[in-house]
Order: structure tokens, then C-alpha cells, then sequence
């Protein structure tokens, strides 16, 4: 792990939790935490169970930063030791503690689901959301207040995975797109938990060096939020409920932060790679919002393969005044066409292949489908699918971020 091999870590994680079941870890930490109760615990007993206890919150860690479920998830941590000492929070347990409740942001984030699983997904949000509220409660509001001049500390990397376990809580629902009031909450939940993401990013990432091994890590928790935050902010599954109206002003300026950050780390060298192509991505999707039509019937379509999320298809609707015969004819002579990624060549890219790519698709372009006339200037439509190349050949787990059959359209 701290040479940044991050698929070498996590193998070697699962090679260490099959040597301590196989040394009994699991057992003496169970035997330990019956025999708290009676106040005698053997020593080695007592050591065993903390090993095993370490284990469980790595790998549940781990598995949150990567997207992978924890093998340790069925296995139970002792009772829990409170966060606070001599009036100070503690770190570790705090981390410990919030890593138990990450086993419920598993399983539940089949998006394809039926109306169970989405019942089921949306009960996990809740229940996670307030255990972790329960969890920050313990602590002081003041642990919770952010000082950009201040040095970085473990407390701010344990609030960064506090709303990093959040955002991920709640993602399912938002990516359903769920018109039902009822989902409304995980919406406001889920852009809250982004922002607070977003603006803890900014202050750890000033501040560590270049080329340190989570540096990718980091960039790919930030560059999710920022994504749900820009799809979240440009379309609303409950236009007509005003409590549900969100503060696009506000998003917006967290989103030109974080892209600024990224654009700057992008030119440190070692550790860089995924905050540039992040933000070149970012930057294409702020593109896509905002550009003015100037006439014309067109379709602007984005595509981008994201990590954490899946593929995510974002395509602009404009309705003009155009004749639908015309249209129709026009359409059925123009292909979407696919084409080698060239920032001066392309303007918006397809994003992402599973190597965070940035390929690019010749965009307004008009698509087959007609355009339905009562889409808006602003109306905006996007869908999320599992991609599915394994997570292996994901952006995170390989090096080679500067070889040039990475930017090829993988469609």
C-alpha cells in the first residue's frame, strides 16, 4: 500500500485474513468479547482479537475506497469502546466503530432491481445513515469544523470516510432516479454527504505531497461526488415539489473548487494522473450544462464510464423550431461516430473506458430518435448502467495511465 499498489495491497489483505482464520483470529476475538462481560481476558487472547479487529476495519475500508464488499462483513467487532478519552476524540475508534456499520452499504446497490430491492436499498440508507448520525453525535460539533490553515490530522481523514460512507449509502436510490417523494430524502441526504466530500477533499489534498500513494484514492472518492453533484444539480425527478428544489448556485461553486483543485494537481507529476483526467472529465460535463444553442435540431450526448457508479449515458435535449420532417430526414443521413480522443479535434468527450478514459464521440451530431417537442432549453436526461469489465482493469488498479491504448474509444 505504500508504494501504491493498490491491487497488490488488496490481495495481500485477503491473504492476511485467511491466515488469521486459519489461526483462530475470528474465535478469540468472539471468546473475547464474551468474556469482557465476566471482566477476564486472557492476554493473548485479548492481543488475538485486536489483530482481528484491525483486520476487519482495513479490509471494510478498503472495500468502501474500491467499491468491493468486505470479506469481513459477517464478522462482528467487539462491544463498542467510546470515541471520546479524557475529553478528546479518538481516531481509531472512531474509525473502527464507523467501519462496523459499512457491512450495511453491501448488497444492496443493485440499481436493476425490483421493487424490494429497492425498499431493501432504501431501509440500508436509512439504517446506515442513522448509525453513522448516532456515530458523529458522540463526538463534539466542534471536531466536526473545518480549518483550511490547519495541519492535517488522522481526525480529517476519519471525517473524509464519514461522508464518503454516506454518499455511497445513498447512492443506489439516487441513481434510480426515484419519482416518489418518499426517495426525496435520500436525494437531499446524498448531496449533502457530495459537498461534504467535496469540501474535506480540498483541504486534505493541499496538503499531502506528490506522489503519495492515496492520492488516487482521494481523487476518485472527489471526482464521484462531484459527478452525482453535477447530475443531482441539472435534473430534478420531483420538479413540482418546491421543498425538493436544489441549490444549483451553491453546487456549482463547490464543483469550480474542486475542479480548480484537480486541474492544479494535475500538473505535480506522480499520483496525477487520475486527478487530470478527472477534471478534464469534469470540465467536459460543466461544458455540456452550460453551452448555448445556436439553432438546430441537436442531441448532446456524453458518456462516461465511472468507477464507482457504472457507465453513465447524459444527454442534453434542446427543442427548436425546426420542421420534425426536416429533422427526420436530417437525422437518418447523421451517425453518431466514434473517434480517438483530441481535445482539439472533439469538444465534449465520451469519458471513461474502465481506465477512467477520456475517448470521444463526435458530438451534435443528430440522433436517429426524434426529438420530443416538449423537452426544454434545460432538460437534461441521464441513465446509469453496471459496466461490465471487472473492477480489475479499473483506472485504480493499474499503472500504466500514460500508455496510449488507454485513451482509445473501448465501444
Amino acid at each position: 500500500m505504500g508504494r501504491g499498489d493498490l491491487q497488490g495491497a488488496w490481495l495481500k489483505l485477503r491473504h492476511f485474513i485467511a491466515l488469521g482464520e486459519l489461526m483462530g483470529l475470528p474465535k478469540a476475538a468472539q471468546s473475547a468479547r464474551q468474556k469482557k462481560f465476566n471482566g477476564v481476558v486472557h492476554e493473548d487472547t485479548a492481543r488475538k482479537a485486536q489483530v482481528w479487529e484491525l483486520m476487519c476495519t482495513i479490509d471494510r475500508m478498503v472495500g468502501m475506497f474500491v467499491n468491493l464488499p468486505p470479506y469481513t462483513r459477517r464478522f462482528s467487532n467487539t462491544a463498542p469502546f467510546p470515541i471520546m478519552v479524557d475529553g478528546v476524540v479518538q481516531p481509531s475508534i472512531y474509525l473502527s466503530r464507523l467501519m462496523d456499520i459499512t457491512p450495511e452499504v453491501f448488497g444492496h446497490d443493485d440499481i436493476s432491481g425490483g421493487q424490494d430491492s429497492k425498499s431493501k436499498s432504501y431501509t440500508a440508507a436509512l439504517e446506515v445513515a442513522r448509525q453513522a448520525r448516532a456515530l458523529a453525535g458522540e463526538a463534539p460539533k466542534s471536531w466536526w469544523a473545518i480549518d483550511m490553515d490547519d495541519d492535517l490530522k488522522p481526525d480529517h481523514i476519519v471525517q473524509f470516510v464519514h461522508y464518503c460512507i454516506l454518499m455511497k449509502a445513498h447512492l443506489p436510490t439516487v441513481l434510480r432516479q426515484e419519482r416518489s417523494q418518499e426517495y426525496g430524502y435520500s436525494r437531499f441526504a446524498c448531496i449533502d454527504a457530495c459537498k461534504a466530500v467535496a469540501h474535506r477533499y480540498q483541504s486534505i489534498r493541499r496538503k499531502l505531497p506528490s506522489g503519495f500513494f492515496s492520492l488516487n484514492v482521494l481523487d476518485l472518492q472527489a471526482f464521484t461526488a462531484v459527478v452525482l453533484l453535477l447530475l443531482m444539480s441539472h435534473s430534478s425527478p420531483l420538479p413540482d415539489f418546491q421543498i425538493f428544489q436544489i441549490d444549483k448556485s451553491g453546487i456549482e461553486a463547490v464543483v469550480a473548487e474542486v475542479l480548480q483543485l484537480m486541474e492544479e494537481k494535475s500538473a505535480e507529476g506522480p499520483g496525477s494522473d487520475f486527478a487530470h483526467r478527472g477534471a478534464h472529465t469534469i470540465r467536459c460535463l460543466c461544458d455540456l450544462f452550460k453551452q448555448d444553442e445556436n439553432g438546430g435540431n441537436s442531441v448532446n450526448e456524453m458518456t462516461a464510464n465511472v468507477p464507482l457508479i457504472g457507465r453513465i449515458r447524459v444527454r442534453r435535449n434542446t427543442q427548436t423550431s425546426q420542421n420534425p420532417n426536416t429533422q427526420s430526414q436530417a437525422s437518418s443521413n447523421q451517425v453518431l461516430q466514434v473517434a480517438g480522443w483530441n481535445p482539439k479535434e472533439q469538444f465534449v468527450p465520451t469519458a471513461f473506458n474502465p481506465q477512467l478514459d477520456t475517448a470521444a464521440c463526435l458530438q451534435n451530431s443528430a440522433m436517429t430518435a426524434p426529438i420530443v417537442p416538449e423537452f426544454q432549453w434545460d432538460q437534461l436526461l441521464w441513465s446509469v448502467e453496471d459496466s461490465s469489465e471487472s473492477l480489475f482493469d479499473d483506472a485504480i488498479w493499474n499503472d500504466g495511465f500514460g500508455q496510449p491504448a488507454m485513451w482509445q474509444n473501448m465501444y
